[in-house]
């Protein structure tokens, strides 16, 4: 039986870095439509970071975040 919310997983939490040498850290260990949303409201203006998330995520993240921004 399964009770409450997963437990936080830190091999899920990655460092993306992006071309002017930043870097992002990107918490995969939260519900797939919610870190989509996240991504577009936190980075809906930097593409090149939302290009970044999308490498990294899953497919259905990816999905959502590029018809978010229209792409």
């Amino acid at each position: 039986k399964r009770t409450g919310v997963p437990k936080f997983n830190p091999n899920r939490v990655v460092t993306v870095t992006v071309s002017d040498g930043n870097e992002i850290t990107w918490d995969m260990n939260a519900h797939w439509r919610t870190r989509a949303k996240k991504a577009v409201a936190e980075y809906g203006g930097n593409k090149e970071a939302l290009n970044a998330i999308i490498k990294v995520e899953s497919k259905g993240v990816a999905k959502e975040i590029k018809a978010a921004i229209g792409s």
